[in-house]
């Protein structure tokens, strides 16, 4: 975002999303890629690890990402002069950072215990 009238807090709201389109098309979509056209899961457990942990985060990430733009324009439609007095930067940044640290301490402890309690694929070639 080189403009400076591009930093918006809007916009930074857009750029948190579009960075989760990315991840989701860049390390999502090719594992599933993989296993559909297999039919079963033919990489390894950490593989299916790394697929695991974005299917299920980025994507609750992403709504996080777009609870932000509603609560934004929520802001500006109900109090407009309240939302252009003290709309800033920071409270854009706490706000996509709040998404993923609550989605982070949500998920991590169970993620963690079902990878390594049940997530032996090698025997059935699944990845779940």
């Amino acid at each position: 975002m080189a403009s400076p009238r591009l930093r918006s807090p809007f916009n930074y709201y857009l750029l948190d999303i579009a960075v989760h389109d990315f991840l989701t098309g860049a390390i999502d979509l090719p594992y599933y890629a993989v296993f559909t056209y297999y039919g079963y899961w033919p990489l390894s457990d950490t593989h299916c690890t790394i697929w695991m942990w974005f299917d299920y985060c980025v994507d609750i990430i992403r709504l996080w990402g777009l609870v932000g733009v509603l609560v934004d324009c929520l802001w500006a439609v109900v109090w407009p002069l309240s939302y252009r007095l003290h709309n800033t930067l920071k409270k854009s940044y706490v706000i996509i950072i709040s998404g993923w640290f609550v989605t982070y301490a949500s998920m991590l402890p169970g993620f963690i215990y079902t990878r390594t309690h049940f997530a032996n694929q090698s025997i059935n070639r699944t990845c779940l």
